[in-house]
């Protein structure tokens, strides 16, 4: 399997299974700063 053949594929099964949580709702600097310490810290 190829490069991109993979790529595409793990994206493919990311999307049947992923979670919604909070930090990828947003791309607003500040939250995912808070984002990042607070995963960091558990």
């Amino acid at each position: 399997m190829d490069g991109p053949a993979l790529a595409r594929g793990l994206l493919d099964w990311f999307a049947g299974v992923r979670r919604d949580l909070p930090w990828r709702r947003t791309y607003d600097p500040y939250h995912v700063l808070v984002s990042e310490i607070m995963l960091q810290q558990t």
